[in-house]
């Protein structure tokens, strides 16, 4: 992605970094809140929907899905993907990012009697 990033779209990862300093990206990490949306449409019923919100403001800045368990015939590993990108709309409103976070976690934490599926 980094490659694609910087070859195609001319992305310099060194000078994005410059406007995103580690202590204004955690501080703003810590001024979100995370909600459930109850009832949302989604695709497995083991998957949860969250609405990230500004605290300061209250104002909605995204959401993501949450997919964390194992079942069949799901993806192999552990990731997290864009499914609509946040940008500026023809009616100058804002568009909220959505990703998706999927994971194969066992619904069980391993015990000494019940160790994890593999």
């Amino acid at each position: 992605m980094r490659w694609v990033e910087e070859t195609q779209d001319a992305v310099d990862q060194t000078l994005l970094k410059e406007y995103y300093p580690m202590e204004v990206v955690t501080q703003g990490l810590l001024d979100l809140s995370f909600e459930l949306v109850d009832g949302a449409f989604v695709w497995h019923p083991d998957v949860t929907l969250y609405c990230v919100k500004n605290c300061s403001s209250s104002q909605v800045v995204g959401q993501f899905y949450l997919d964390l368990y194992l079942r069949h015939r799901k993806y192999g590993h552990t990731i997290c993907f864009g499914l609509q990108p946040s940008c500026l709309l023809p009616d100058r409103m804002q568009q909220m990012s959505v990703e998706a976070i999927v994971a194969n976690y066992s619904r069980q934490w391993p015990t000494p009697v019940t160790p994890a599926a593999r």
